[in-house]
């Protein structure tokens, strides 16, 4: 093979006289660059075109409360009545029949203080109950006949429905109602239980402890 120079173009000749390829042809059969085909997906990506807003994004309102009617203002002082009568009917258990003179209700920690610490009784059993208790309510009538049997022991009624009760309850641990403790000497608690209807001598049972334990005492 031999290179055979014609004008700017120089041909390829094989050995046999053929000529195999001129330069310039090489030169005109590369291939052009590929252009890149745009497709749809493509064409999201590039425009990146923002949504447009909901009409609800636009206006960007909140919902309006509606205004308070003098009929709706009326019914619900009407329904707020209702609940305190039905409260107070709940609560009237508490103060019904006659109640033993060495039962009392507490109504401050200060009271509640002073008659454990100043003590005149053999004990004091204090009492943990609230109005809506139905176990508190069943044992009602079975405490007032126990504190009739046992006139030494003062017997002092926490309810804690009451404002601030609650608070005495829970400095005092106590968990459940209706919850008993009984104090001795000078503030001294000697038990911590509670107790329902079906063990209610555990009540009995303590308050008898109690008396033997004071007259122990006297006794020396």
């Amino acid at each position: 093979m031999y290179c055979h120079r014609v004008g700017t173009t120089v041909n390829l000749v094989s050995a046999g006289g053929s000529r195999v390829i001129s330069a310039s042809a090489a030169q005109n059969q590369v291939e052009p660059p590929a252009t890149r085909k745009t497709t749809a997906a493509n064409n999201v990506l590039l425009t990146k075109k923002r949504r447009q807003p909901t009409k609800d994004q636009e206006t960007n309102t909140l919902p309006v409360a509606e205004p308070v009617t003098e009929a709706r203002r009326q019914l619900e002082l009407e329904v707020q009545a209702l609940l305190r009568k039905e409260k107070e009917k709940e609560s009237k258990w508490i103060r019904q029949g006659d109640i033993p003179k060495n039962i009392v209700f507490v109504e401050s920690k200060e009271q509640l203080k002073k008659l454990v610490m100043q003590n005149v009784h053999a004990a004091v059993v204090v009492d943990f109950f609230s109005a809506e208790c139905h176990a508190c309510k069943s044992m009602w009538p079975k405490i007032k006949q126990l504190a009739e049997q046992n006139e030494s022991v003062l017997f002092a009624k926490i309810n804690t429905s009451e404002p601030g009760m609650a608070e005495i309850a829970d400095g005092l641990n106590v968990s459940k109602l209706p919850w008993f403790l009984v104090f001795q000497g000078e503030g001294d608690m000697v038990a911590s239980f509670t107790a329902n209807l079906k063990t209610f001598n555990v009540l009995r049972t303590e308050v008898s402890l109690a008396k033997e334990r004071a007259e122990e005492s006297c006794c020396c």
